[in-house]
This record gives C-alpha cells, structure tokens and sequence, in this order.
C-alpha cells in the first residue's frame, strides 16, 4: 500500500488534471441521472399542464406548441451531455500527452547518463499510468454518455407521447 502512495505522490502534474477532470466528469454524470430520476417528472407534469391550455387552439399551432415544448425538454435534458463528450474527447489526449512527457523525460535521462535503468523504468511507469488513466476515464465518460443521451431520447419521447394532438 505505501509503495501505491508513494507512486501516487511521484505521479506527475497531467495525471493529477486527468483526475481532477474525471471527478468533474462524474459529477456531471452523476448530476444527469439524478435530474433525469427526479426533474423529469415534474417537468413533464409542467409541460402537460401547458399543453391543456393550447389543446384548443388551431391544429397547425397545436402542432408547432407541441414540438416546442418537446424540443425544450429535449434541450433540458442533453445540455450537461455536451460537456461530458468533450470531456471523453480531452482525457485521452491528456492521457496521451503525459506519455509522451513521461517518456521525453525517460530518454533526457538516458542520455544523460548510462546505468540507471531503475530511474527509466519508474519513469516509463509514470508516462504509461496517465496513459491508462485517460483512456479508462475517456472511455467510461463514454460509454455513460451514450447511456445518458439514450435515457433523454426515451424521456423526450414519453413526453411527445403524453401530448396528444387532436386529429394525428
């Protein structure tokens, strides 16, 4: 365990922004399925409610008021998705960034003296853990943002189908 601690604590400064932006990312995450579980529902009782009022109304408006309000539900619901894509899109790269400073560190070292291998192997250690940070985090960030997109379609679609237009 404290060698673990002690590679944590020799780790460099890109692994700790990949971390830090995963944390981000999973309270996003987190954030979206909690808002979907309980925000959804009151929204759509909000949105039915308005809808009783244009009911009567022309069939065309009827029709624009509707798609309105599903297009605000729809816009509500996958505003936070954007920046989880992002995020799944910038952690790799990071990942990817601190292996390629890790391993220019490991290869000034090298040149610089023979004989210290122990020196380039932790090195090399460190530029493959924000490697693999970033690409864990990336691909789980997207993986729950496909979910989560997923879970708004069906929630937009439960909308447009509790708001019923006369004659369609």
């Amino acid at each position: 365990m404290s060698a673990f601690i002690e590679f944590l604590h020799d780790a460099s400064l890109i692994f700790w922004v990949i971390m830090l932006l995963s944390v981000v990312m999973w309270w996003t995450i987190a954030r979206c399925y909690l808002q979907y579980v309980f925000q959804y529902p009151g929204l759509s009782k909000h949105y039915q409610a308005e809808w009783r009022e244009w009911q009567g109304q022309s069939h065309l408006l009827a029709v624009a008021v509707r798609d309105g309000f599903i297009s605000e539900l729809q816009s509500q619901l996958t505003r936070k998705l954007i920046f989880i894509k992002t995020l799944t899109g910038v952690l790799p790269l990071l990942g990817l960034l601190g292996t390629v400073d890790g391993m220019i560190d490991n290869f000034s070292v090298l040149s610089d003296s023979l004989g210290v291998s122990e020196l380039f192997s932790s090195g090399i250690a460190q530029a493959l853990l924000t490697t693999l940070a970033g690409l864990v985090t990336g691909l789980s960030g997207l993986f729950f943002c496909h979910s989560l997109n997923k879970r708004a379609n069906l929630l937009t679609l439960d909308l447009a189908q509790k708001l019923v237009v006369k004659g369609i």
